[in-house]
């Protein structure tokens, strides 16, 4: 059994399956991209949909054992 709150367990698990689907999408996510250029054009969306987008696999993973492990603390 996990020592983890239940948040922090439904963050992990959550984030393997937003990147299956970030892989499918036509630009494979870049839409949801932060750039700072959009700010003076005042769109601020990318600062909140960045914090969703992934690298690849590995990032998905280590991003997922950093949230179990200092989930809890938080």
């Amino acid at each position: 059994m996990l020592n983890a709150p239940p948040v922090a367990v439904l963050v992990a698990l959550s984030m393997p399956v937003l990147f299956f689907f970030q892989l499918r999408a036509p630009d494979q996510g870049a839409a949801w991209a932060f750039y700072p250029a959009g700010l003076r054009h005042g769109d601020w969306t990318g600062l909140a949909t960045s914090m969703l987008l992934h690298f690849n696999w590995a990032h998905v993973a280590a991003n997922a054992v950093g949230a179990l492990t200092f989930g809890a603390p938080v």
